[in-house]
């Protein structure tokens, strides 16, 4: 996918091309830092917009330049591979899917959040997920349904790599269909890498972070809603958490959270400005 990105603005020819087939839409680029955007970059090549992007690289292929031609026809023969379909499809099913990591991205990415739903956001994708991964056989069904139909489209057939007895570059799966093959090495494999890197990256002391959130005032919350008591009890937590980071006792961190707090609820008296961030 980013290398037909950066082929597609490699110049304004080609991006035009692209941008005639794609509606006047222009490519988007696979964000590296930005998760959000990074979700975007890869489902523009679903559906109608994979056949669009694969009929922008034929009408590039055709082209008298030799090598720009042939940089084409490879990227095109790529994208209408039965391993890029699937793929493609796999990744949009998890990625795009509503309720799992794109709108948890979304949602982890908010200027305030709150520790509960955050904790809450998290255990339902994993739900899901783990879902997912238990049906797999049924899932990726239609999954596979999905991707036969995308191949049609694209006049090609989906079909499962040959094995040799002897395999040095990749598995090889015993399957007694293309379906069995693609579920097993690549929509499971994706599935668990995906799993385990969320329960490695959001483990409960990771989200315990959330709670450094109550030193901040909630510009968005009423002085009348802001329970003291409830804050107290996560300033505890903090307490617990960084311990070996703070000299002075619980109680006294507690007393200065009082002041503090009463601080903020003066100036939210006075209308004066709330910060909503560090």
């Amino acid at each position: 996918m980013k290398k037909v990105v950066a082929f597609a603005n490699a110049s304004a020819k080609r991006h035009s091309v692209f941008s005639e087939e794609l509606d006047g839409t222009a490519i988007q680029s696979i964000c590296e830092t930005r998760w959000v955007e990074r979700h975007d970059g890869h489902l523009q090549f679903q559906g109608d917009n994979l056949v669009k992007i694969c009929n922008a690289l034929e009408r590039i292929s055709t082209w008298q330049d030799n090598k720009t031609s042939s940089d084409a026809h490879c990227l095109l023969q790529t994208l209408r591979s039965s391993d890029f379909i699937i793929s493609s499809i796999c990744l949009s099913d998890i990625l795009g899917f509503l309720g799992t990591t794109v709108s948890l991205s979304r949602f982890l990415q908010t200027a305030s959040v709150d520790i509960k739903r955050a904790v809450d956001a998290v255990k339902d994708v994993m739900e899901v997920l783990r879902s997912k991964r238990q049906n797999a056989e049924s899932v990726f069904k239609q999954l596979f349904s999905e991707a036969t139909e995308q191949a049609k489209e694209l006049d090609v057939t989906l079909k499962s790599p040959r094995t040799v007895q002897r395999q040095t570059n990749r598995s090889n799966y015993e399957a007694e269909s293309v379906e069995e093959y693609f579920r097993k090495s690549i929509y499971i494999p994706l599935l668990d890498s995906i799993i385990n890197d969320l329960e490695e990256r959001l483990s409960p002391e990771v989200l315990d972070l959330f709670h450094l959130g109550v030193f901040l005032p909630n510009p968005h919350v009423s002085i009348r809603d802001w329970d003291i008591d409830i804050e107290i009890v996560k300033v505890k937590k903090v307490v617990e958490m960084y311990r070996l980071f703070i000299n002075d006792s619980e109680s006294t961190v507690i007393n200065e959270y009082r002041l503090w707090m009463t601080k903020w609820k003066r100036e939210y008296k006075n209308n004066s400005a709330i910060p909503d961030s560090g």
